[in-house]
């Protein structure tokens, strides 16, 4: 078997894969159009891509393009951001397979981020004259966060979010919060990185594949009044907003550690 077939393959493994993990065809036939783009399978591959979903298939390949490119587009958080409308507002025109897009796209972003970076990068002490976190102890209130801190603190974000929705889901009313977020301190390698990326996306996702067929949309909870009530797709977002209002810094903390080095 030659390397070509060998890794076409391998891509529909992968592919049956994701048909075993994941039950919308939509985001299925993206994923399959990320493999094509990035291996160059096409002619093996489109035909089963095109009998999945045709359209899909066209938005994974255009996604994967603006990917490779640097330019890859999350959801649109700026009428959150510009108080134009509360959370739960903002989730009403939010799908469900939205949720799983937005997820694959910042889990990218951030492996992308990692293109080229060296171990001591990931632990790297950015300038930041704004540090400021409230919430941490008196000497590390004012520390600038590592690109390991700003992503352990995403992903936890991230899971929690992905945790409580799929409670609200099932019609349980979540009454305490569900967070565990990895000492930042630990993380201080590309590999380590790369691995809380790919762990945290997989339980998201997994998460949301648990919702039951039909979801508990009317069981809502409201962590904090402005947001409005949310439903199990109104916190998911909770949990994604705050994960993209990161990645402006995340993104300089890198570029910063890589200048660093010359």
């Amino acid at each position: 078997m030659n390397g070509y077939l060998s890794l076409c393959v391998f891509s529909l493994m992968l592919v049956i894969s994701k048909l075993n993990q994941h039950r919308s065809h939509k985001i299925l036939t993206e994923n399959l159009a990320a493999i094509l783009a990035q291996n160059r399978c096409t002619s093996f591959l489109i035909p089963v891509s095109l009998i999945l979903d045709p359209l899909a298939f066209t938005r994974g390949i255009v996604k994967q393009t603006m990917l490779l490119q640097g330019d890859l587009r999350m959801l649109d958080f700026s009428p959150i951001n510009e108080q134009k409308q509360s959370v739960s507002e903002f989730a009403a025109t939010v799908s469900k397979d939205d949720l799983y897009r937005a997820t694959n796209e910042l889990a990218e972003h951030f492996q992308t981020l990692l293109e080229g970076a060296e171990d001591a990068d990931v632990g790297f002490v950015p300038n930041d004259p704004t540090a400021d976190d409230a919430g941490a102890s008196p000497e590390e209130r004012h520390i600038a966060w590592t690109f390991g801190h700003i992503l352990v603190h995403v992903t936890a974000g991230m899971e929690e979010g992905a945790m409580l929705a799929l409670s609200l889901a099932r019609g349980v009313d979540a009454k305490e919060r569900s967070r565990y977020e990895t000492d930042w301190k630990t993380m201080q390698t590309v590999a380590q990185a790369r691995q809380r990326i790919q762990e945290s996306r997989r339980m998201c996702l997994s998460m949301l594949d648990a919702w039951p067929d039909e979801p508990h949309m009317e069981i809502t909870q409201t962590p904090v009044p402005r947001f409005g009530p949310l439903n199990p797709i109104g916190r998911y977002v909770l949990g994604l907003w705050h994960g993209v209002g990161h990645v402006e810094q995340i993104t300089e903390a890198m570029r910063q550690a890589k200048a660093a080095r010359g």
